[in-house]
C-alpha cells in the first residue's frame, strides 16, 4: 500500500484531493496521512508548508514575536502541499 499511495501521487497530473485519495485507496485518511509522513520521511515527498514553517520567524511588532510560525494570526493557512522529490 505504501507504494501504491506513491505511485497515485506520481501518477496525478493536477492537485489530490487527500480524502478523495483516502477513499479510493479504501484507507481511513489518518492512515493515509501517515502513509505520505512515511514518505516525507523517507525523501520521496516534499511537504512544501513545513519548509515553509521551518523557514519563518515572527518579528511580528504587533505581537512582539511570541507566536509561532504555526499559530501566527498574520499568515494565512494554505492547503497542505506536497511535491514529488527529483531525485531517486
Amino acid at each position: 500500500m505504501l507504494r501504491r499511495v506513491l505511485q497515485e501521487i506520481k501518477g496525478s497530473t493536477e492537485p489530490i484531493d487527500l480524502n478523495q485519495l483516502a477513499r479510493n485507496l479504501n484507507l481511513e485518511r489518518t492512515v493515509l496521512d501517515s502513509i505520505i509522513e512515511f514518505w516525507v520521511r523517507k525523501g520521496k515527498l516534499q511537504d512544501l508548508q513545513l519548509e515553509i514553517i521551518e523557514a519563518m520567524d515572527c518579528y511580528s511588532p504587533i505581537c512582539g514575536g511570541r507566536c509561532s510560525p504555526t499559530k501566527c494570526p498574520h499568515v494565512g493557512i494554505m492547503p497542505r502541499s506536497f511535491t514529488i522529490q527529483s531525485h531517486e
